[in-house]
């Protein structure tokens, strides 16, 4: 039986089917679409019960103007460790609050650490601001979950790069810990040169992205695009760069070995920096970070999801600062390849380094334009024609809408405001309790003084009187001199003068009999009536009788005992 000829004619096509899908990546679930650019945001619906401001791109800021959107918490926090400038951070948060994000975990380095600026941030509605404090650290270390991993611990000893990978892991155990106890339902840690970008919802929601997982879901997965600089003179990354290379998982493997070469742009990587996505995990009892991009279970395995759309953009290197900025960086380190591999996770970051310490600014910036900067526009439209680079202008027009609010400006003059007031009135606070304090004082001085003196007129009038006495009882004992002894018994309990009873001194205490002494010292009364009571008793015969007894006895004792003891040895 002979096969029919259109039968022979699909066999071949069904093979190359086939094995055109066993060459797809892992992920089958494909961002194929060119995203074409946007010419304005999306409409967003104005709130109902707020009247029209007649301004559209105000709606990019919920909390501006009064504004009370209706929609309920999407509980998604985002944790970062950064030291950027001020507005840029600004801009970071307004953007991703915009995508549904509503608590921010932000622990600041350098300028950020200031008192000015990080009341500034506190005053933003779901900001919590963190600074590396000795409690902090303190706990950081006792922490035992983060520490099992060797890796993280080899981290620790090393310089520059990897102190900051181990800040950032350390930094999101603690938001993670935090935001579990604040019942948020996803974290996600981000860096500040990094934008999620949910691609596919109507209105770019990231609370839409991750409500479409199930609750089976522990991790989600958003791939890694990394942007691509054709300008030298980048001022605004944000608003400036549009064009990014796609990820690995996106593209199929043989367009990855076909154009890697021209991809990598002069380097060995695909990519400048890392080429791991971001990993939002769902917050669940046992969850701890591994890293700065590693989740793990103490009680099960995670289940791990990428993505279909939503990816996350990174802007690495978009301006010849961030080159140069590299040079007062890891004083510890050398600008030697072997030696400076050993400061950086990335082969790219230790040779910017080596460039920027070795190389004149001339130089410098020829290094730049060759290995970041592409200046080949024809390349740059073959690889957008073959879905290698994406241009993607959303996060441009929502940061474009943020800064023609005039939200930000407004927003660090009302900062700096509030922080002059407060520091204001805490030195008024602290000149009133130097003056209370000084008053204080004066009054404490005053009494001190006052009692010092009372005592010490005190002292003067009883030294006065004693004398006065002294000499009446001198004039008592001339007078007296003359008579008998028995006149003198008769005439010593009246003396008397002024209401005030005469207390003779010691000496004159001898020769005066028992009953004027008694009469004369109330204190000296009991003392004297005690040894006229025990005095007969010691001077009698049965007392030294027992003394003599007592003597003998103790005699016999010692010699016992060393008769007892010449024995024993």
């Amino acid at each position: 039986m002979k096969m029919p000829v259109y039968l022979l004619a699909a066999l071949p096509l069904t093979l190359a089917l086939i094995a055109f899908t066993l060459s797809k990546p892992w992920s089958v679930r494909q961002f194929v679409a060119t995203q074409q650019p946007l010419l304005q945001p999306p409409p967003l619906p104005a709130p109902p019960d707020c009247p029209d401001s007649g301004r559209e791109d105000i709606g990019f800021i919920p909390e501006y103007a009064g504004w009370r959107f209706e929609r309920p918490l999407s509980q998604i926090a985002v944790a970062t460790t950064t030291s950027v400038e001020l507005h840029v951070l600004l801009l970071w948060i307004y953007y991703h609050r915009r995508l549904g994000v509503d608590t921010f975990y932000i622990f600041v380095e350098g300028e950020l650490e200031s008192p000015e600026k990080r009341s500034i941030l506190r005053s933003i509605p779901g900001v919590k601001v963190n600074s590396r404090t000795m409690k902090l650290r303190e706990k950081q270390l006792k922490s035992s979950p983060i520490w099992k991993g060797n890796w993280l611990l080899d981290y620790q000893y090393k310089p520059c790069n990897y102190q900051k990978y181990v800040r950032q892991a350390l930094n999101l155990e603690a938001a993670t810990y935090v935001a579990r106890r604040a019942g948020m339902k996803w974290i996600l840690h981000l860096s500040v040169d990094e934008l999620i970008h949910p691609g596919g919802e109507t209105h770019d929601s990231l609370a839409s992205t991750l409500q479409g997982f199930n609750e089976s879901v522990d991790l989600v997965v958003f791939p890694h695009y990394e942007s691509v600089v054709e300008s030298d003179s980048v001022q605004d990354p944000f608003t400036d760069v549009t064009l990014f290379k796609r990820s690995p998982s996106h593209i199929t493997k043989r367009d990855y070995r076909q154009v890697f070469d021209q991809v990598s742009h002069n380097n060995s990587l695909y990519f400048l920096s890392q080429a791991d996505g971001r990993i939002a995990a769902r917050l669940q009892p046992g969850l701890h970070p591994s890293g700065p991009n590693r989740w793990s279970n103490a009680f099960k395995a995670l289940r791990d999801v990428a993505a279909d759309e939503a990816v996350v953009l990174h802007y690495t290197y978009t301006k010849f600062s961030d080159l140069t900025a590299m040079r007062s960086l890891c004083d510890e380190c050398q600008a030697v390849p072997k030696l400076a591999r050993r400061c950086f996770l990335n082969e790219f970051d230790s040779a910017a380094f080596i460039a920027a310490k070795t190389l004149s600014d001339e130089g410098l910036f020829q290094w730049y334009k060759d290995h970041v900067v592409w200046q080949n526009k024809t390349l740059v439209h073959k690889l957008v024609q073959r879905s290698i680079l994406v241009r993607n202008h959303i996060p441009q027009i929502i940061i474009q809408g943020l800064r023609e609010v005039g939200f930000f400006q407004e927003m660090i003059e009302a900062g700096s405001q509030a922080f002059e007031d407060s520091q204001m009135i805490e030195k008024l606070e602290l000149k009133e309790m130097v003056r209370l304090g000084q008053e204080a004082g004066k009054f404490k001085l005053e009494m001190a003084s006052l009692r010092f003196s009372k005592r010490r007129q005190g002292k003067v009038v009883e030294r006065q009187n004693r004398s006065d006495l002294e000499d009446q009882l001198d004039d008592q004992r001339q007078s007296g001199a003359s008579t008998h002894h028995p006149a003198r018994r008769q005439s010593s309990p009246g003396l008397q003068l002024n209401s005030t009873t005469v207390i003779p001194s010691s000496s004159e205490q001898r020769n005066l009999p028992f009953a004027l002494v008694t009469s004369a010292h109330p204190v000296q009364n009991g003392r004297r009536r005690l040894l006229a009571s025990i005095r007969p008793w010691f001077q009698s015969s049965f007392f030294h009788g027992c003394c003599t007894s007592f003597r003998s006895l103790e005699a016999k004792v010692q010699s016992s005992l060393g008769h007892f003891m010449t024995l024993f040895w």
